[in-house]
């Protein structure tokens, strides 16, 4: 398939058009075609020049949970390859860091196949400081803790406070 070839050597020409296919459809097949791009990219992605193209990860989604070991090996790469613009919000790259924790949790939620490597995804987010990531791990954490909810100090009522004195006008 040409797609996948063009994913095979590092001219950026080559990556650029390959990774076209996931911007223009809405929804990927999981079909023995896109399971060989699929697969020529996460083998590629290493040496790949550098990849602007966020919008892989909403596709890579589309493909859970056919190609769910796929999935989360390429966004592995993905977040490998971004690394410092992840944490950086001043970058666009680092709009993609909610979706890259979203598809980290899905990967853990969908079964000991793809566990570990959801749990991998979200610790390297964490760790780079991804957006939201913190967040979410917060919220997590949050649901297991056994505490009350904080009582929040009584204000003392007008006839417990001191008498106040009148103005002086003048």
């Amino acid at each position: 398939m040409l797609l996948a070839h063009s994913l095979e050597g590092d001219e950026p020409g080559g990556w650029s058009a390959a990774l076209e296919l996931f911007r223009l459809s809405d929804e990927l097949a999981a079909d023995e075609a896109t399971r060989k791009v699929l697969r020529a990219l996460a083998d590629g992605l290493p040496r790949a020049p550098k990849v602007d193209a966020t919008f892989i990860v909403d596709r890579l989604a589309t493909l859970l949970p056919n190609e769910a070991a796929l999935v989360g090996e390429i966004a592995l790469g993905l977040v490998a390859k971004w690394d410092a613009d992840l944490g950086d919000i001043r970058t666009a790259t680092a709009m993609a860091a909610s979706a890259l924790v979203d598809l980290s949790l899905t990967l853990h939620r969908l079964g000991p196949e793809t566990r570990e490597v959801g749990l991998q995804l979200f610790e390297r987010l964490i760790r780079i400081d991804a957006y939201q990531a913190r967040q979410t791990l917060d919220e997590i954490d949050n649901r297991f803790r056994p505490s009350a909810p904080v009582a929040r100090p009584r204000l003392r009522r007008r006839s417990e406070v001191a008498p106040r004195r009148p103005r002086r006008r003048g």
